[in-house]
């Protein structure tokens, strides 16, 4: 009994420039197709605040209220406090923001929530669209952060008092 391959291929394929062309687009193609099949193209969550906890923001949350403007509040771990109401007409990156320190007590509060929902991922209800909530964006380490929408009334009093602190920017605050 001799033991042949199943299937036999010549030494050398010949492939004309011309055919590896045709190849590349096809295979060109395919990857465009997949990728908005999967929804690489799909407009982002405009409650997300993860891209906003960048170096040392350990907290940026931010409100959502019917009918008011959108506030955001930054905890940074130097203990500074930044409170910012988002502005829609144009430049829209031109925020009016105040911000200070905080007393150590307020901030170590804060920071133990910080350390126990780390620790373990709070859940809270879907809020309905037509309530007053939060997204709270938490920095747990460079490489985890994640965030939780939160009920107002559902709001650690350690984060709601961080929000009592400052009173909301005037335009012409900076």
């Amino acid at each position: 009994m001799t033991n042949k391959p199943c299937l036999e291929l010549p030494a050398k394929i010949p492939v004309s420039l011309h055919e590896w062309h045709k190849l590349w687009l096809v295979l060109l193609l395919l990857a465009s197709c997949l990728l908005v099949a999967c929804g690489g193209t799909s407009e982002p969550d405009p409650t997300s605040v993860v891209g906003e906890l960048r170096g040392s923001t350990l907290f940026f949350i931010q409100e959502f209220d019917v009918g008011t403007p959108d506030e955001q509040f930054a905890l940074i771990a130097d203990g500074t406090l930044w409170r910012s109401t988002y502005v829609s007409t144009p430049p829209p990156f031109l925020h009016p923001y105040r911000r200070q320190a905080i007393d150590p007590q307020a901030w170590e509060a804060a920071d133990a929530v910080r350390h126990a929902w780390c620790a373990q991922r709070p859940t809270f209800p879907e809020p309905a669209p037509d309530t007053h909530w939060y997204v709270v964006g938490i920095n747990c380490n460079s490489f985890d952060t994640w965030q939780v929408r939160v009920p107002a009334d559902q709001m650690p009093p350690e984060l709601d008092r961080l929000l009592d602190i400052l009173p909301p920017p005037e335009r012409g605050d900076q």
